[in-house]
């Protein structure tokens, strides 16, 4: 049942950005940035039905941004929260309330990172969407 959520959700991120589910390439280059690893936990379920079958669940969706310079890592953010401000996540058998969006790391220097050809380390911030949706 979170895979569908997490299909949905990936659906709705921006097509101008390199897309990465579960983790960046090891040694990223030029090409890469700007990009979004799509992370996050697997949900919480909930049941009130006899059988146990969920009801609800509880995702937490996080995204780590990544890009070159503090202004492309900003262009970046501002695209992918525009893509889910005031928006649902669509699952069929399922309805979401809104997402509630949270910073979760400031943006930051990669110092572990130096981008080949260009010798510099690129930034990175991380953000949480959650979602709560139910049968």
């Amino acid at each position: 049942m979170s895979k569908a959520h997490y299909d949905a959700f990936e659906a709705m991120l921006p097509d101008t950005l390199n897309i990465f589910r579960g983790s960046a390439p090891s040694k990223p280059v030029e090409a890469d940035y700007p990009y979004v690893v799509l992370g996050g936990n697997a949900g919480a379920d909930y049941s009130e039905s006899a059988t146990g079958k969920p009801d609800a669940i509880d995702l937490r969706f996080k995204l780590t941004y990544a890009g070159l310079s503090f202004d492309q890592l900003l262009v970046a953010i501002e695209q992918v929260r525009a893509a889910f401000r005031g928006k649902r996540l669509v699952v069929p058998g399922w309805s979401s309330a809104p997402f509630r969006h949270e910073p979760l790391v400031d943006i930051r220097t990669d110092r572990d990172i130096t981008v080949p050809g260009l010798s510099i380390n690129p930034v990175y911030a991380v953000d949480e969407l959650a979602v709560f949706s139910t049968r």
